[in-house]
Parts: C-alpha cells; structure tokens; sequence
C-alpha cells in the first residue's frame, strides 16, 4: 500500500479526524462503525477462504462489497444513490455499482469473486475504459477483499493511474486500511478529497524523485551547501559520502493536516473578501460539468465564440447545479479569475483531450460528433 508502484507516489494516508466542510468526513460513530464493518468482514474473508469453496461474483458483492459500501454511508436500495448493473448507454456492458451523486456517476466500483485475482490487466482496462467514455473519474476494482482505487483521468500508464491498493484481512494495517477506505464515503466523494489527495500524492512524488536525484548525483550545489556548513571539509571528503549513502525516502504513513474547524474564521473571512485558496465545496467537478457543457454548447447551435456568450454560459451552469453568487465570485490568492470561470476552462480541457470538443480554433468552443454522440446517449439514458 502507498509503494512506487501503486499511483503517483506515496499516498497521504488521510487522518481519521480530518474534516470536510460540512464537518468530520465521517462522524466518530460513523467512524467506528467502519472500523467494526472492517473487522466483521475480515472475519467473513477467513471463514470463505478457510471452507477453500467457490463463493462467486453474486455472493462476494451480497457478503463482502455492499456491506462495507453501507458502512461508508451509501444506501445501497437506494438507486439514487447507488446504481447497480450501471450502463452508460444501452449497449454497454454493465458495471456493478456506480456510486450517484446529483444523478450522476462518481465512482464506479467493479466486483470480481473473492477467489479471483485482480491481476488481470484486461479487467482494469475494460473498467478505466468504460470510465473515461462515461465521464466518471473514479474506479474501484475489488474482489471483497483487495481494493484498488483508479484516477480514470490521469494521463499516465496503467500502473501510475492507481492511487491506492488496501486489503480488508490485513489486520496489521486496520487504521491505514480505515483511512484510505474513507476516500469512497459519501461525504467524500461530496467534497472531491479523491482528487485533492491525488494531487497530494502527485506533490509527494515529484518532491522524493528531485530529493533522490539531488542525493545520488550528488548534485553540486547540494554538496557546496553540505560543504559549507561542514567543518572544514574538502570537495572530495564532502562526495565520498554521497556514495556511499543509500537514502530511504519515504514519507510518513499519516500526514497531519489541520482540521477546519480551527480555520473556519479565516475561511469566511476570506470568501468575504472573494478570494480563496485550496478547494471550494459546493462547486461541481469538472467531471460532473463535462455533459452539461456539451449539452448547453450543443443547444446553442454547436460552436459559440466563449468571449461574446462566456458569461451566459457561466450563468446557465450555475443555475443547472444551483451554484449561489457568492461561490460563483470567490477568486484563488493573486488571480483575478474566479474558479467557477477555471472549473468550466477547464473542463472545455478534458473534453478536447477526449476528442468531444475541438480545440483546434482559439476562443471557439465547438462540438465534435463525438461530443454530441455523448449528449445524445446521456439524454437517452436519462428519459
């Protein structure tokens, strides 16, 4: 779990106290009623494993997925909130949950048997596929047991797109486990930590390759630094202990961040002002504007010039997801842009690298046929 192999670096494990905006991510009950559902279906996991039978796709999402789902806040009856057997459109393979906010999907979670292995590349694959042409960002691949969490964005190899790998019968690492299952609660998901913890995890990567590289090298300024603060030491006694040096850089298994709580004054203090650093909850995610942007730009003909109708569309959106004036005017530290402006900016983005929108004109927002095929199918699903 958080190795160099599983996502963008080592993961910031997430403190169990740390808080969203609208509180704990998860109360202190709801806290320690994961932290029982974990241990009551790690029990479940020895007993399937010690019968040596089949338990099967059907059983394992029954015994071991849909109660731990439940514990993370889900109400799993409830199709608005999870939806089984998802398609995207009518002709695609179904995905066995796909986890709803505001009507759309956030995460879809794919179930494998708990004999299975999650190896099999073409499972995460076909998931990241379905996931990117569906607009979710999120992946979850599981056997019951193992779960693996996927950035379907990233715009990297397999391998790097995984941001966390945990598994329920290693009770060694419980909290850890605790911690990073929390990412998939709903109050999570509502305030979009999957994403800034993956920024988080990409910052801690590129930070421990320079700290490597400046090591093996050594680099020179690094060992002018050392041999300036050193007692008198030659450039070459300063290098023969970079050669040596085998350095372990890993970072620590909890990150400490504040809790809110202790910020909230400088916070509204701050919004009144109109400027804000970091996130702003109550905004959509630029997934979750990806169809409603193609759908307004196709409703206005298809291909619009963003200066002569920006503020309409910025208007328009916000009445859709019902976003106030005063989140719409909050602005990040130094710039005069708002983050609502960045967000659909932003999003026009991720639709030009999926081929949705053409990019090839500056200051023209069009639809490919691409993107209006996406339109056509969210509007057929929805009816």
């Amino acid at each position: 779990m958080g190795d160099d192999n599983s996502g963008p670096g080592a993961f910031p494990a997430l403190p169990c106290e740390r808080r969203s905006s609208r509180g704990l991510i998860m109360d202190r009950a709801a806290l320690e009623a994961l932290k029982d559902e974990v241990r009551r279906r790690r029990a479940k996991i020895a007993e399937y494993r010690a019968r040596k039978g089949r338990l099967g796709e059907e059983n394992t999402k029954v015994s071991l997925i849909s109660p731990l789902l439940r514990a993370l806040g889900w109400d799993v009856e409830d199709q608005n909130q999870v939806e089984h057997e998802y398609r995207h459109t009518p002709q695609d393979c179904p995905v066995d949950y796909a986890l709803m906010l505001r009507g759309r999907p956030q995460v879809f979670v794919e179930a494998k048997a708990l004999e299975e292995s999650l190896e099999d590349r073409r499972w995460t694959n076909q998931m990241l596929t379905y996931a990117t042409s569906a607009g979710v960002g999120w992946c979850v691949l599981t056997n019951g047991d193992e779960y693996r969490i996927y950035n379907a964005h990233a715009r990297a190899p397999l391998e790097q797109k995984r941001l966390a790998s945990v598994q329920v019968s290693e009770d060694a690492t419980h909290d850890a486990l605790v911690n990073i299952l929390q990412l998939l609660s709903k109050e999570a998901t509502l305030n979009q930590l999957l994403d800034e913890y993956w920024e988080a995890s990409s910052v801690d990567r590129q930070v421990r390759d320079i700290l490597r590289e400046l090591l093996a090298g050594p680099d020179r300024s690094l060992a002018r630094l050392v041999r300036k603060r050193s007692q008198g030491l030659s450039a070459g006694q300063v290098r023969l202990p970079f050669q040596r040096l085998r350095p372990s850089l890993e970072f620590a298994e909890q990150v400490v961040i504040p809790e809110r709580s202790s910020a909230e004054k400088p916070k509204r203090r701050a919004r009144r002002r109109g400027r804000l650093r970091g996130q702003v909850p109550g905004l959509p995610t630029q997934t979750a504007l990806e169809v409603p942007l193609l759908r307004w730009l196709v409703g206005h003909g298809g291909e619009v010039s963003i200066r002569e109708v920006g503020q309409q569309l910025e208007q328009d959106l916000a009445n859709e997801f019902n976003v106030p004036e005063t989140l719409r005017r909050i602005t990040r530290e130094g710039r005069s842009e708002t983050v609502w402006s960045n967000r659909i900016r932003w999003t026009r983005m991720r639709l030009v690298h999926k081929g949705e929108i053409d990019g090839s004109r500056r200051g023209i927002w069009s639809v490919t046929e691409k993107g209006r095929l996406r339109v056509t199918a969210a509007r057929e699903q929805s009816s």
